[in-house]
């Protein structure tokens, strides 16, 4: 392979040395061609990157963190740290949500990465309790993260509640009929809600199981 290396370069330079109009030529076609290739690559400042990162979000009206993280997000948490590639795994537990980001290794195509996580959310959805709405899966998408965040306080008449019910009837309406204004999110948002203690030994005289209070 060497000696044919060799043969090769010796016929390319003598073919330079007889004719070096043609040689002159080539060079002036490459250079103008590089020149042309400079002038016209693309170059942007923040660049379109797909990072490989599937979020998986849950809702069960009413419960508590302790409930979301054990009934909820571990069941899925088993599942999907079998998927192929998966770089870090974190959750995160909140009033009535539980959210679950998957971090896959750059060679990992973040279609399949999401259609496996898809898949094992699937199977795991007959362990997860009862009224639970039907897990998000989807891709992560850099560009969709909020770019502005507007603070709501009030006095001790306004509780977090009073300031949700505000930003969802009267600032959201508002900032969505802004132009370019792609999607409005309310952080932190708490809706009314009120736990129902039950009393067995008081219901059996009525004759009244739980199902009939709910």
């Amino acid at each position: 392979l060497a000696s044919r290396w060799e043969d090769s370069l010796v016929m390319i330079w003598n073919l330079c040395i007889r004719r070096p109009v043609l040689t002159v030529v080539v060079f002036l076609i490459i250079a103008i061609f590089g020149v042309y290739g400079y002038v016209q690559m693309p170059v942007r400042e923040n660049p379109d990157v797909e990072f490989p990162i599937v979020s998986v979000n849950v809702v069960l009206a009413g419960a508590e963190p302790e409930v979301i993280e054990t009934e909820i997000l571990d069941p899925l948490e088993e599942g999907i740290n079998t998927v192929e590639g998966l770089k870090q795994l974190t959750s995160t537990a909140r009033e009535q949500v539980g959210t679950i980001t998957a971090e896959f290794e750059l060679w990992r195509d973040i279609d399949v990465a999401a259609q496996d996580v898809r898949d094992r959310v699937n199977r795991a959805r007959r362990e997860l309790p009862d009224g639970v709405e039907e897990p998000i899966v989807r891709k992560l998408d850099p560009d969709a993260q909020a770019i502005l965040w507007i603070a709501l306080t009030g006095d001790e008449r306004w509780d977090a509640v009073r300031l949700s019910q505000y930003a969802d009837e009267q600032i959201k309406e508002r900032l969505e009929s802004l132009r370019g204004a792609g999607r409005i999110r309310i952080g932190g948002e708490r809706r009314y809600a009120v736990r129902v203690e039950l009393d067995p030994e008081r219901l059996a005289p009525h004759h009244v199981t739980v199902e009939d209070v709910v």
